[in-house]
């Protein structure tokens, strides 16, 4: 079924776009299944469903990473507060500790202080490279996972988080951040493992927007997106459209959904 022949299709696209321009309002659960027209838990089920994450965090999203980079550009925890809108610093805190594990204080001072593990991990995924923050030498958040081939994930691992975090202390350390992947991509334990998901650029013959669904199987991937195929590469990129029935080789599984914009806010 194709995406836009689904009945809430305009419903959810209106409210996407309403979320993308005006996320720093903070819009509740009541407020964009109003723009939706539908009942509240009717519409959390929809958007769900559909979009792979909760209309809240939807929202928590776009406000992350305009939080991120304001608090990396120096800007202070109450202007970045203001800015977002956020209705207190300490929702702020909130929201940073859980999407990468560092406070809005640490961000702004680029990891300085902070101890971030990383290593490379052989799960059903193939070579996955995780890196995760430590608090007293024990594993505080998972801050990023990359897939690929055993030498160039490292290297594209490395370098990201090198970027991201120049002034934070990066140690290798497999065995510590082990547990942590393996339950991250272990669907069956429904664990709640804080983590900030990102995309990357779309292929220019790409509409605005594409719909993921939760690839079904690894193999086996489906899209719903308008002319748009998963490409099923490990990395799970979907920058080039395949055709329609090549085989995808491998799927991210729940990794592979999300809401995917022009905007910058999402993406690499």
């Amino acid at each position: 079924m194709k995406l836009e022949s689904h009945p809430h299709f305009h419903a959810l696209s209106t409210v996407i776009d309403y979320v993308v321009e005006h996320y720093t309002r903070q819009p509740s659960l009541e407020r964009m299944a109003s723009i939706a027209g539908m009942e509240a838990s009717v519409f959390q089920k929809a958007f769900t469903d559909w979009v792979g994450i909760s209309p809240k965090r939807f929202v928590q999203v776009f406000t992350r990473q305009h939080a991120l980079r304001l608090l990396t550009a120096g800007e202070s925890s109450f202007e970045t507060m203001m800015q977002t809108g956020l209705s207190s610093s300490s929702r702020l805190h909130d929201l940073m500790l859980a999407t990468d594990g560092l406070s809005p204080a640490q961000m702004r001072r680029l990891g300085e202080g902070s101890t971030i593990a990383w290593g490379v991990v052989n799960t059903h995924l193939g070579a996955t490279f995780t890196a995760c923050v430590l608090e007293n030498s024990k594993v505080k958040a998972l801050c990023r996972l990359e897939f690929g081939h055993d030498v160039t994930v490292i290297e594209q691992g490395l370098s990201k988080l090198q970027k991201d975090w120049p002034a934070a202390t990066l140690l290798r350390n497999d065995a510590a951040v082990k547990p942590t992947a393996l339950l991250a991509l272990n669907e069956e334990s429904r664990a709640q493992v804080p983590l900030q998901i990102r995309g990357t650029a779309m292929h220019p013959i790409r509409q605005r927007r594409e719909l993921w669904r939760d690839c079904p199987s690894a193999g086996q991937a489906q899209s719903l997106a308008r002319g748009g195929h998963c490409c099923g590469r490990q990395s799970c990129e979907c920058i080039n459209p395949l055709p329609p029935r090549h085989p995808a080789q491998r799927c991210a599984g729940r990794l592979c959904l999300g809401v995917i914009t022009q905007s910058g806010d999402i993406g690499a």
